[in-house]
């Protein structure tokens, strides 16, 4: 049985790395939000301006980076947490001894 100060270190260890994984999303995803934000500029009367072809581009990979960068954290976040108890189990585990050969 895990102690709970085994289990308190586990579980900021997978917090750890959940957080390494929402900074690294959150890099993609905030670049997304300026490619996307910026690429349609607005006139000084406060109405849009007619957007041209390298503004839609750049939009379209904007949000394509975005989700890129949410698939990032999610995934990064649940395979942290998968990680470490997956390691802890293998820990805990009895290693393996073949059975002797048969004679």
């Amino acid at each position: 049985m895990v102690s709970w100060g085994r289990a308190f270190f586990l579980a900021l260890k997978a917090f750890i790395y959940a957080i390494l994984w929402y900074i690294i999303g959150g890099i993609l995803v905030f670049s997304g939000m300026y490619l996307a934000g910026l690429s349609f500029p607005f006139s000084p009367t406060g109405f849009g301006s007619v957007p041209n072809l390298s503004s839609g581009v750049t939009s379209i990979l904007g949000i394509i980076l975005m989700i890129i960068g949410m698939i990032i954290i999610i995934f990064g976040a649940t395979a942290s947490l998968i990680k470490v108890a997956v390691d802890e189990i293998e820990k805990r585990r009895p290693s393996y001894q073949p059975p002797p050969p048969p004679y």
